[in-house]
């Protein structure tokens, strides 16, 4: 934006004041792969319209574009676009860009929601990249995540996953898979799916935090290792699902601070998933008080006693592993079944 600047999640760049662009990006884009000596790879995190624009401009680049990183879909999770909640939202802004690229033949890998829901951001991957201000990109990103926007609602390594594939696969799990991308208007718009009739490439399926941080923060760090964040035994609490039950493991009493909460979905029902709600308990109430609300059908309204710390999700196949804060209490952890609503109240931690 020509004389403005922009903040991007509080990151607070300064406004531009060269001269203005003399091509689009389309023509950019056409003009920086034709004249590139060897076949190029594209990295896209957003929709796709820009490349398949330059297609459309000069159909020849497609030669000499040895694949395409995007970080874009959800195959067999549930989506992220406000409307129907069905489609991955890159995906959902321009569908029918998304489907031309794909049956483009140029060879694809997308980065889904699939692989992502299992790299959340968390506090203590920031105390990492705080803790060492050794570059300007670990500089650069440990402003961003002092940013309110990375704590207080649950954010995704989604951009960077993608980019790190791009180089190196070791952190993903990936598979052929034959992809259709719906177009029509509707609950199906933008929806990434299997399908027999499909076009081939190759999805990530799964994701391992600690293999991405481990490769992120080299990279951040111009080359030289960093520590990958590290959770004492003591700061780990743990829920799982199997569709119809919940389990806690973890221990019944943590210190204060930074804690991790790994969320495991093992529901064997496609696109089932569920949330976590930790809850700060006032005036000696207790998880008895919480099932009673949840038996009278009133869990849609908080009581005052019941003080929201803080509200996870988690996905089918995935078990991302949150970071969350929180101050001396005894905390309830109620969950609930995205699929009907059911709430359940599954069991107190006191934090000392």
């Amino acid at each position: 934006m020509y004389g403005l600047g922009l903040a991007m999640d509080g990151l607070g760049l300064p406004a531009w004041r060269g001269p203005q662009p003399a091509e689009s990006a389309v023509r950019q884009l056409v003009r920086t792969i034709t004249r590139s000596p060897r076949p190029v790879r594209l990295i896209t995190l957003g929709p796709l319209t820009d490349v398949a624009l330059a297609l459309r401009a000069d159909p020849g680049i497609a030669d000499k574009i040895a694949g395409i990183y995007a970080m874009a879909g959800a195959v067999r999770v549930p989506g992220n676009e406000p409307v129907h909640g069905l489609a991955e939202w890159n995906v959902y802004i321009d569908p029918t860009a998304a489907a031309r690229v794909l049956r483009s033949g140029i060879p694809m890998t997308f980065i889904p929601l699939d692989a992502s829901d299992n790299v959340p951001i968390t506090p203590f991957f920031r105390n990492v990249v705080q803790a060492h201000p050794r570059t300007r990109a670990l500089r650069l990103v440990a402003n961003m995540l002092r940013d309110p926007y990375y704590s207080q609602a649950p954010v995704y390594f989604w951009d960077p996953l993608a980019a790190v594939t791009a180089t190196d696969q070791r952190a993903v799990r990936l598979q052929p898979e034959r992809l259709v991308i719906g177009t029509a208007e509707g609950p199906g718009r933008g929806v990434t799916r299997v399908s027999p009739s499909g076009t081939t490439a190759r999805v990530a399926v799964w994701a391992s935090a600690p293999a991405f941080q481990r490769q992120f923060l080299t990279v951040l760090n111009g080359g030289r290792p960093l520590p990958v964040p590290t959770v004492p035994a003591a700061r780990r609490l743990a829920v799982s699902f199997d569709g119809s039950s919940y389990r806690y493991h973890g221990p019944r009493g943590a210190p204060a601070g930074p804690l991790q909460v790994r969320l495991a979905d093992r529901s064997p029902v496609a696109l089932d998933s569920f949330g976590l709600v930790i809850g700060k308990l006032l005036h000696g109430r207790t998880l008895a008080d919480v099932q009673a609300v949840i038996r009278r059908g009133t869990a849609t309204r908080v009581p005052a006693w019941f003080k929201v710390a803080a509200t996870i999700p988690a996905a089918p196949y995935a078990q991302p592993a949150w970071g969350v804060t929180l101050g001396p209490g005894r905390y309830a952890l109620v969950c609930q079944r995205v699929r009907d609503g059911a709430w359940y109240a599954l069991t107190t931690v006191i934090i000392r």
